[in-house]
């Protein structure tokens, strides 16, 4: 800007630390819009709204919200710490250029239609470090005293770093205080990047096991029609239920409404998982894909099961009406557990439970049947709320539609 302007705009150039530095022109008619297309030279100016309205997806509405929130926050430090700049030193002055920077680049990337929000984030995390070494003293034992609430939430593994920020509080030189703060800050970013790139790891695995479900049910409907007996000249009492002249649609049409009544089951867990739960930011797209398996396994476990069922090889399981099969297939996709329970998967191996009998004829004791292992199903992706195990249906339970249980 020319000095002729400067003058005109009422602004006064004052040399400080090697740099010419504006300060603000008194506010008027005349000069209230030239004045606000100026900014100091280490502001990074605020945001662009509107970017935020071009984003669809909500999670990415929310994270821009947040890095937004946490951007306006880390720029008015800035800006209260550097005052009009007429009073930094040397170093003073290139922690807020570096800062200025930070924050420039983390600018760039929220308005920006395809951000990068880790980056951003850890953008934002080194303009907040810097920041440390800007802060007046009154600032900085408030900083300090926040900074000290959130390691105590942190657990005990963090107490030697409000141990440092408590011993260096008691130091003549804040130089001992900043950097205690510093390495405190660090300790908490780190926590946070682990806990980002697990979720982010978790959701590339849920998308990959999305798409392998999504591959078994199609190859899984592709054989039903080679997999499963002809049903019309079986014995079972009304099923199938409609008929074709071909009989590979008439098999299609069968695995289809097995497949969707699964799929049925497998909807109405999750809405009972979901309805009174509650999400984080950081747990929103894991808990969508979820969601989205839910639906996907309760077909394959019905498929699956409608195949056994259809050729009688289930141990204990005898079917003799059409309508067990909606019936097993609503119930495998409504809870995972009553699937496994079909399939014996949840029996003990044979060694431990005779070494578990031996163990307690030895002790006097007379032997229990082992409760079945509930690890697997409490690490599945696509179960988070465990469902009670229905019992199968009997003869003597359900007499239009029966499988016997030995």
């Amino acid at each position: 800007m020319r000095k002729q302007d400067q003058v005109e705009a009422g602004g006064d150039a004052v040399l400080g630390g090697g740099d010419v530095h504006r300060l603000r022109p008194p506010v008027s008619r005349r000069t209230v819009g030239r004045a606000a297309a100026e900014e100091p030279e280490l502001d990074p100016g605020p945001l662009d709204s509107r970017q935020g309205a071009l984003r669809r997806r909500q999670y990415s509405i929310s994270t821009l919200s947040l890095l937004t929130r946490r951007y306006v926050k880390v720029r008015g430090d800035l800006l209260v710490s550097i005052g009009d700049g007429t009073e930094l030193t040397s170093v003073e002055r290139r922690y807020a250029q570096r800062c200025s920077e930070y924050l420039h680049q983390a600018k760039s990337h929220l308005q920006s239609r395809r951000a990068n929000f880790f980056v951003c984030s850890n953008l934002l995390f080194l303009a907040d470090v810097t920041l440390v070494w800007l802060y007046p003293y009154g600032n900085l034992g408030l900083r300090c005293d926040a900074v000290t609430a959130r390691l105590r939430s942190a657990g005990p593994e963090a107490q030697w770093l409000t141990d440092a920020l408590e011993a260096a509080r008691k130091k003549d030189d804040d130089r001992f205080l900043r950097s205690a703060l510093e390495d405190a800050l660090n300790h908490l970013q780190e926590f946070e990047q682990d806990d980002a790139i697990a979720d982010d790891l978790q959701v590339t695995r849920l998308r990959m096991l999305l798409l392998y479900m999504t591959g078994a049910l199609v190859m899984l409907f592709l054989v039903a029609p080679y997999a499963v007996i002809d049903l019309r000249a079986s014995q079972l009492r009304g099923w199938p239920v409609a008929t074709f002249e071909n009989p590979l649609v008439t098999q299609w049409v069968s695995a289809a409404a097995v497949c969707a009544v699964g799929a049925v089951g497998g909807i109405l867990s999750g809405l009972l998982a979901t309805r009174d739960a509650t999400t984080t930011l950081l747990d929103y797209r894991a808990s969508i894909l979820r969601l989205a398996l839910k639906p996907l396994v309760g077909a394959v476990a019905a498929l699956t099961l409608y195949f056994f069922l259809t050729w009688q090889v289930l141990t204990g399981v005898e079917v003799t009406s059409g309508g067990t099969f909606l019936l097993v297939g609503f119930l495998a996709g409504f809870s995972e557990r009553y699937f496994l329970r079909i399939l014996k998967a949840e029996e003990t191996a044979p060694e431990t439970r005779d070494g578990r009998r031996a163990s307690a004829g030895a002790a006097g004791s007379p032997a229990t049947s082992a409760p079945p292992s509930s690890n697997v199903l409490n690490e599945r992706p696509f179960d988070d709320t465990p469902h009670s195990c229905p019992a199968i249906p009997t003869a003597r339970q359900h007499p239009s539609s029966t499988a016997g249980t030995g």
